[in-house]
């Protein structure tokens, strides 16, 4: 492979078993790479030969092929990090602490410090759901205030672990999805047998409590907004797409992979608001998305990217749900907009160039 000024590229991410946890995307991202003329290549914490500046990274052919590479000019993070065990994360960790590279994204505190955080801005503070980390204190207390609240581990991602309550005539009605993104559905019918069921739930994690919003606004399926966000060639930040996920029956949630459906946002919202109203509530979520942007850069350092599940309830309320620094984009597919997936798998390798030309100017 020819390295002579290209651009080169990592992408941290991680792989045991199996190779990689996205590899349709990172087929994708390496493509891409290649249209924009870098080396662009995939490693792990253990690829790392720090003592010779190489890496033993991955790419694909027609299966991923494992060589090694030289060291990059800039690495992309994209290493999942809140739903793995302690002996996984360790060596990430370790690797973030060093200097060894430059890189183009910071990473999210868990959900609850991140909470705080955003209920420091203005516009934020009145758009976020009350959380609160868990107690059985606490989830009496804010059952019986907003009568439906989530459960959701504080480093989880997907949908994984979460549980949806609501109090009805004495009884508490329960739809979950565990670890494996596995459903089930109850009803209990004392506070004690509550307690008892949650307490081998909660065992194995932290998690946190959060206000219930009512989001079945399609056939009483749960729906959200997913927007995406990205900085672009120039480094501005645009938002690149966005669009209405519903969830499966039943579901507590509306991810993907949890069996929800992608949907045009205006085919959904347009008959339950209007045009005029609807476009006022994505505009709101244009606003949202560059005040949460601002507000996450001014506290954790500069970022790359940002999926923003933002939450329109019956009366049009505009909610913000959660923010991932490592969104997926395989909605966009889902709504047949291969030209938006596409942007979306480019921006960050355009934003990684961006600032590789920025370094080179400084240091002349």
């Amino acid at each position: 492979m020819e390295t002579l000024n290209r651009p080169i590229i990592g992408i941290l991410t991680l792989h045991s078993k199996k190779p990689f946890e996205e590899p349709a995307f990172f087929r994708s991202l390496l493509k891409e790479g290649e249209r924009l003329g870098a080396i662009v290549y995939l490693f792990s914490p253990k690829d790392v030969l720090a003592a010779e500046r190489k890496i033993t990274g991955f790419v694909y052919t027609d299966k991923w092929v494992q060589k090694t590479f030289p060291w990059p000019d800039i690495v992309i993070d994209r290493h999942h990090y809140l739903s793995k065990s302690a002996a996984e994360l360790e060596p990430y960790f370790t690797l973030r602490q060093q200097s060894l590279f430059r890189f183009a994204n910071h990473f999210l505190p868990d959900k609850l410090r991140l909470h705080g955080m955003l209920m420091h801005a203005d516009f934020l503070r009145p758009r976020l759901p009350e959380t609160l980390a868990y107690s059985p204190q606490e989830l009496q207390r804010m059952l019986e205030k907003h009568e439906m609240v989530y459960l959701k581990p504080l480093k989880g991602t997907g949908g994984r672990g979460i549980v949806r309550l609501e109090m009805k005539n004495g009884n508490f009605l329960f739809h979950s999805r565990n670890r494996n993104r596995l459903m089930k559905h109850g009803k209990i019918s004392s506070w004690n047998r509550l307690f008892e069921w949650l307490e081998r739930w909660v065992s194995d994690g932290e998690f946190l409590i959060q206000q219930g919003l009512q989001l079945d606004i399609v056939s009483r399926h749960i729906a959200d907004m997913r927007l995406l966000m990205q900085k672009d060639e120039q480094g501005m930040w645009r938002i690149t797409g966005h669009g209405m996920r519903i969830g499966s029956k039943k579901s507590p949630t509306s991810n993907l992979h949890g069996g929800g459906r992608g949907i045009l946002t205006h085919k959904i919202l347009l008959p339950l608001f209007g045009h005029e109203r609807v476009e006022a509530i994505v505009s709101e979520c244009f606003t949202l998305a560059f005040e949460t942007a601002k507000t996450i850069e001014d506290n954790c350092g500069p970022m790359m990217e940002l999926g923003l599940d933002i939450g329109i309830d019956r009366q049009g309320a505009v909610w913000l749900i959660e923010v991932n620094a490592m969104p997926a984009r395989n909605l966009f597919k889902q709504m047949g907009q291969e030209h938006l997936y596409r942007l979306a798998v480019r921006r960050p390798l355009q934003y990684a160039l961006f600032l590789l030309g920025a370094m080179q100017a400084d240091s002349l």
